[in-house]
């Protein structure tokens, strides 16, 4: 297996896990108004903290697996490279203590009107490396397309922000784009 194959798949997995685990076994804790949200955590704690780990694992395994692609297949080792390396790196790391923050405080999550400024931040910097990645992807042998969707959804998920004005906002656009790409690094790489 080449180093492409597996950070194609790393990026795949990691975009399932973000992408599908929060839905698993508490698919009924969005439906309910924020306020409700609380009992129904105070009761399934556990299972929350088992998701949140699991969502901050898979977004850690996606920024792994870019970083990899990145170094294994874009001749650029200039500053585009590096900054979205570490751009990813710390969307990575600030999601992870998101979850991890939302796993010791959930109603700071559940119940607060406006995301934390970890939460604010790791919007950010995924906004950022979906652009910064976009440009690496249309510079290697990847598709245009996947690295003109990168740049949207980044540039689509900074608007969304500022509009937002801080509010609640949901990255999975961003993990969508991550599965299209881990995908195509896999089929690229002959696999």
């Amino acid at each position: 297996m080449s180093v492409t194959q597996i950070a194609g798949l790393i990026v795949v997995v990691g975009s399932l896990l973000f992408l599908v685990t929060p839905f698993v076994g508490s698919a009924s804790l969005y439906r309910l108004a924020p306020e409700d949200r609380m009992a129904w955590i105070e009761g399934h704690s556990r299972t929350v903290a088992v998701q949140n780990s699991l969502v901050a694992i898979g977004s850690l395994m996606v920024a792994a697996g870019y970083v990899t692609w990145s170094i294994e297949t874009v001749s650029l080792t200039g500053w585009i490279n590096a900054t979205a390396a570490i751009t990813i790196g710390l969307a990575a790391a600030s999601t992870a203590a998101f979850f991890y923050q939302t796993t010791k405080s959930p109603e700071s999550y559940h119940v607060a009107d406006h995301i934390s400024e970890v939460g604010y931040a790791s919007f950010v910097l995924m906004s950022a490396a979906a652009v910064l990645y976009g440009v690496l992807f249309l510079q290697a042998a990847t598709p245009d397309w996947v690295g003109l969707l990168s740049i949207v959804v980044g540039a689509f998920m900074g608007g969304a922000l500022v509009i937002a004005g801080g509010k609640e906002l949901l990255p999975q656009p961003y993990y969508v784009v991550t599965l299209v790409a881990g995908a195509l690094f896999l089929i690229e790489a002959g696999l």
